[in-house]
């Protein structure tokens, strides 16, 4: 490409612990800024206070560079200082606000478990609930606030990692649930406020910004203040990458033309084969999006079928990265799985598989790597004691080094329900790695040779996962590599490729 463009990818978060759709977008930005020379800045419209600190950790983690650009919804309506507190006045560092334990008035209880957290009683009344960041220093994180009568918290007042309040959040006395939301900047002024309706759906029904305490604008839905922003921010005919289905009626929305790339991470069917209700916008409005790029070629036939387009309205892309061919040494035996916890990882459905290989007589064990929500990690744990596999089944917690764990492994493990590439069977066989995974939609199947670098088995086949397993275990893989197609030069060409067609069209 001889033009030096500006692409945006527009999304909803990036959070700091992140799984493959937050790792995928960072990781294409990234190599299209660095490969293709191509300038690059990412919009979000998720509330968080810590976006610096997240982004400075992620320059260090090499995963963003410093030159790109990163724009957030509330960044940009408060003019930036959401995000600008009190710094001292020689090295500029985070001047921290104090908040001390003891309250005038209150008694206060602190449980030996857990240190961090404070409860407060007024004549024997529960009123008021701390949680601290550094207690030793003083640095809240939340306080919520009680009153007689109500057994959840009214309000819960938040503040930032160096001890400032930035929200307040005010609650329904019937649920459990937001009524109101008031954003604070540096000075202790409302910049916004968000209004969510009094039922179980707590639905955002009106968003309200100020400056200098007065009210300039008023929207009745959060797509209409997405696509403000995106208005206001993207210009006329910029290539964006759209990589969350949560804001494809607000970019769709936009009066200015756009060349518009909705990129799917995930499979768009349910498990029934019918379209996934967060596809609807984007089926029903295929005609406004200038391309829909998903991660294989299975995917890209049923998208053309779906939604009833033309091949040349798909793209396929596939992830990507360094061809590795070094043959890994000093292998455990072990299996692996790295991965988010959830539903669709079905991690249990994998111990099931291993409890059937154990009860065999095998000697591998089992590492299980990943992150997720306190219920579904629980859950894991429980299931392993459960089946009395403590001593063969150990959870490790999250990973920053799967390069590293895989080179380490016989072989890793994949029973997912569905995905949209299955990062984590490529990162496993650059790393010589065999894998076995269920055949799903979409990736497996064109990743994995059976035999040559792992299984495939039908979903939800937990005998047949054991079965590859004690064959794999019987009889080694000796070496896998990635196909050449997933290397760095066949995403140059293909990116090469995709811009070109975009800025002719």
């Amino acid at each position: 490409m001889g033009v030096r463009v500006m692409l945006y990818t527009v999304t909803s978060t990036l959070p700091e612990f992140h799984g493959g759709r937050t790792k995928s977008l960072l990781s294409r930005n990234l190599f299209l800024e660095t490969q293709l020379q191509q300038d690059h800045t990412i919009l979000t419209t998720n509330y968080n206070p810590n976006y610096p600190q997240i982004e400075k950790r992620f320059i260090q983690r090499g995963v963003l560079s410093k030159t790109m650009k990163h724009i957030n919804i509330f960044e940009w309506i408060s003019n930036g200082e959401c995000y600008q507190f009190p710094t001292t006045p020689f090295r500029n560092q985070p001047k921290y606000q104090s908040h001390h334990v003891k309250i005038k008035g209150l008694k206060q209880e602190i449980k030996e478990k857990t240190p961090e957290v404070v409860r407060y009683y007024e004549n024997n009344q529960y009123v008021r609930y701390r949680k601290y960041e550094d207690i030793d220093k003083g640095i809240l994180k939340f306080e919520d606030f009680m009153i007689p009568g109500v057994k959840h918290k009214i309000e819960r007042w938040e503040y930032n990692e160096w001890g400032y309040l930035h929200k307040k959040t005010t609650y329904s006395t019937k649920r459990n649930k937001r009524l109101a939301d008031a954003f604070y900047n540096q000075h202790g002024e409302v910049y916004c406020k968000r209004y969510f309706s009094d039922d179980e759906r707590s639905k955002i029904i009106q968003i309200v910004l100020y400056k200098h305490g007065q009210v300039y604008k008023v929207f009745d839905s959060e797509n209409a203040f997405f696509t403000y922003f995106f208005e206001a921010v993207l210009p006329k005919n910029a290539i964006v990458f759209n990589d969350a289905r949560l804001i494809d009626k607000s970019l769709l929305d936009v009066k200015q033309p756009l060349k518009s790339i909705f990129v799917f991470h995930s499979s768009h069917l349910n498990l029934q084969g019918e379209l996934k209700s967060r596809y609807k916008v984007s089926q029903a409005r295929h005609d406004e999006i200038s391309k829909i790029f998903v991660l294989t070629d299975q995917q890209k036939a049923d998208v053309m079928k779906d939604y009833d387009i033309g091949s040349d309205r798909v793209v396929v892309i596939p992830h990507f990265t360094k061809i590795n061919t070094t043959k890994a040494e000093h292998k455990e035996d072990n299996f692996v799985f790295i991965g988010r916890i959830d539903e669709n990882k079905q991690v249990p459905k994998i111990i099931d598989s291993f409890k059937i290989y154990h009860d065999q007589g095998y000697p591998y064990g089992l590492n299980i790597y990943g992150y997720g929500e306190d219920k579904d990690i629980q859950a894991v744990e429980t299931h392993i004691k459960d089946l009395n596999l403590t001593e063969k089944v150990r959870f490790q917690g999250r990973t920053h080094q799967p390069d590293l764990l895989f080179s380490k492994h016989r072989a890793s493990l994949l029973a997912s329900q569905y995905e949209g590439f299955a990062l984590s069977v490529m990162e496993s066989l650059n790393n010589d790695c065999p894998v076995i995974a269920y055949d799903i939609k979409y990736g497996p199947g064109e990743l994995i040779q059976n035999g040559l670098n792992g299984y495939t088995v039908p979903p939800q086949d937990v005998e047949g996962m054991a079965q590859k397993m004690i064959e794999i275990t019987k009889h080694p893989i000796p070496h896998v590599k990635l196909d050449e197609k997933f290397s760095e030069q066949a995403a140059i060409e293909n990116y090469r490729a995709l811009l070109k067609d975009l800025e002719e069209n």
